[in-house]
């Protein structure tokens, strides 16, 4: 499958990871979706929680490095070269961890190829 055709949903784990050390694993996944070599999906629900795990103190206190201006031109970068769903409907209920179901609907709206998790 050529780089271009891969359509990957990124758990919040590894766009902290990512922004964090750009030169770890999940570094390497933001990189080859700015520069376009897969295709990020995001969705309003997924990009809120980016959004609100990133703003938590505890992550703040633990990556002091991620400041906030330098996190907003990132995920504002990611979202100019995903595509966006702003709404998606609820197909099923995933009582494991009710937190993922956004992440697996945008997966099944989007026809991702990849999903990339990293648990804690």
């Amino acid at each position: 499958m050529p780089p271009s055709q891969y359509r990957i949903v990124l758990d919040t784990n590894i766009v902290i990871r990512g922004f964090v050390n750009r030169r770890s694993a999940s570094g390497e996944i933001l990189m080859a979706c700015e520069q376009r070599r897969a295709i990020p999906l995001l969705s309003k629900p997924v990009l809120d929680e980016y959004r609100s795990i990133i703003r938590r103190p505890a992550i703040v206190q633990r990556y002091p490095e991620l400041k906030r201006t330098e996190v907003e031109v990132s995920l504002e970068r990611l979202l100019y070269v995903s595509d966006f769903y702003g709404s998606i409907p609820r197909r099923f209920s995933f009582p494991r961890d009710p937190k993922d179901a956004p992440f697996l609907e945008l997966a099944i709206t989007g026809r991702a190829t990849h999903l990339y998790y990293r648990g804690q």
